[in-house]
């Protein structure tokens, strides 16, 4: 809702060349289907795996996207980009890792009357 505007108003457009039927695929396709699917697919991972897993898994999406842009897209990788990869999968391999545990409640004391 905030990037819409901004984007009628400032950004350049060059949707005016695209068909009606394909902007309403790609509409109906990303807006609806991936968005379903992504949703059940999020939901059954916690179901699974529990929450802190699932939400651990998240963060490398963005490294396996980029490892896998190289061989299908072109994409280069630099060392940078590696190290940023190395980086948030180690992060998200120690996360899933950690074993998180309720605080133990201190018992109440009575105060003799």
């Amino acid at each position: 809702m905030l990037y819409l505007p901004l984007y009628a108003l400032f950004l350049p457009k060059g949707l005016s060349g695209v068909s009606t039927s394909a902007l309403l695929l790609q509409g109906i396709y990303q807006g609806i289907i991936a968005a379903l699917v992504a949703a059940f697919s999020f939901a059954y991972a916690t179901l699974s795996l529990g929450s802190g897993i699932a939400s651990m898994m998240l963060a490398i999406v963005p490294g396996t996207t980029t490892l896998l842009a190289a061989p299908f897209l072109g994409e280069a990788l630099t060392l940078t980009t590696l190290g940023g990869v190395a980086l948030v999968s180690v992060g998200a391999a120690l996360g899933a890792k950690v074993k998180k545990t309720a605080p133990t409640p201190t018992p109440l004391r009575h105060s003799p009357d």
